[in-house]
């Protein structure tokens, strides 16, 4: 997988259609609008076609509907596990652009949040924090795990009248100790 389709996966409207392909298996352009009546048809027409032309999406069906054509789309891959195999062999200026494009990616989506007419951070419950973390190699596994049991209870969640899309994201890593430095 080259940087493109990884650049590509990291766009917040795209990353939404990843989302339902994965929830949902296939969909319509029509489908789709449907599903994310947030966002304008010609930019989701767009991206669909950004998508298919990174390699991640392909039609697999066509139907036709009074002189037009409707493609039914699905993935090819799933890119998440790709973007694992890439980080893998990844070098270090290639892992901090990822890393770059992954926080431009969360500012830009915190920044349209912010220009909602008073945007209340207490009532949509948005957060983002440090935790410092003293944990051994034992622990950090348990603690992964951990989260990970309680994503999968969540990520495959349904759209519903009470349920609003929320975007999580964090990063886990080694941080340097400064209780020593001067």
């Amino acid at each position: 997988m080259d940087s493109k389709v990884i650049e590509g996966l990291l766009n917040p409207v795209r990353i939404r259609i990843v989302l339902y392909l994965l929830r949902n298996g296939s969909f319509t352009t029509k489908a789709l609008a449907a599903a994310l009546p947030d966002i304008p048809h010609a930019s989701l027409y767009r991206h669909v076609k950004r998508l298919s032309e990174y390699g991640i999406i392909e039609v697999n069906n066509t139907t036709q509907i009074r002189g037009a054509v409707e493609k039914e789309y699905t993935l090819v891959f799933n890119p998440y596990d790709e973007i694992n195999r890439a980080m893998e062999d990844a070098n270090q200026t290639d892992l901090l652009i990822l890393f770059y494009q992954f926080v431009m990616t969360r500012l830009l989506e915190f920044s349209k949040y912010l220009e909602q007419d008073n945007p209340d951070l207490l009532a949509d419950s948005v957060g983002f924090r440090t935790f410092p973390l003293y944990l051994s190699e034992e622990e950090t596994a348990q603690f992964t795990q951990g989260l990970g049991e309680l994503l999968g209870r969540h990520v495959n969640n349904q759209p519903s009248d009470d349920r609003q899309l929320r975007s999580f994201s964090f990063t886990f890593m080694p941080a340097q100790d400064t209780k020593d430095t001067p």
